[in-house]
């Protein structure tokens, strides 16, 4: 059962610890904290993403919805990924969108005492400003690495399209695709229409024989 507006007293998360631990850990780290309801009314966060999405401080955005500080495109985009989170029991992992940089969240479910789940959590780390091998390193020190999904920690920069049968304009929907974009943003992008957008991301799956945005990203960070 899934409630929403309700005020979490007790929390589990799937990081295994409390959220004001993992606001204290973030303190001299390169990490973005949050926490919010299923509605996305913000229960938590830490400085660095209060500065991020509103230039304010975590006192200042707590309480507020995250809806009034991120574009709706964005919002909707990201919602769909915090979905995934929310009916998985695991750590999800993605690479998002966020206000037109590219970051690379790990989300999980929030549940109460009663295991019910009221909310999301997430880390996220900013791709144009924290390298791989530091990404890495937080993740570590959080002994989150087994719990993580294949899936690969591979900065949009590496991309590798050796061998892989794709056209040049095909190329840069899946530049735009690992950096979390809609089909929406792409099209705006590459300056095409949304259903052309969605033809190309549908013959890249196709192409590379992939389900899934997630498999496409696997599938360009392999190795030539």
């Amino acid at each position: 059962m899934i409630r929403r507006n309700e005020h979490p007293q007790k929390q589990l998360f799937g990081f295994s610890r409390p959220i004001k631990d993992l606001l204290v850990f973030s303190e001299d780290k390169p990490v973005h904290v949050f926490c919010k309801t299923l509605d996305a009314m913000i229960l938590e966060a830490n400085d660095l993403q209060a500065i991020y999405i509103a230039n304010s401080s975590r006192n200042e955005i707590i309480g507020k919805n995250f809806k009034d500080f991120i574009p709706s495109e964005i919002e909707k985009s990201m919602w769909l990924n915090d979905n995934q989170a929310i009916k998985s029991n695991t750590i999800k992992l993605f690479i998002e969108n966020a206000i037109g940089t590219p970051f690379l969240s790990l989300k999980t479910q929030v549940r109460d005492s009663n295991n019910h789940i009221i909310g999301i959590a997430g880390l996220s780390f900013n791709l144009t400003q924290v390298a791989l091998p530091e990404i890495i390193n937080v993740i570590n020190q959080l002994s989150l690495t087994t719990a993580l999904p294949s899936f690969p920690l591979m900065p949009p920069s590496t991309i590798s399209f050796c061998n892989l049968p794709l056209s040049e304009r095909e190329k840069e929907c899946v530049q735009y695709i690992s950096k979390g974009m809609s089909a929406k943003e792409i099209g705006r992008i590459m300056d095409i229409s949304y259903r052309t957008a969605e033809a190309h991301i549908a013959k890249i799956k196709f192409k590379l024989n992939c389900q899934t945005r997630s498999q496409i990203i696997d599938k360009i960070s392999q190795p030539c």
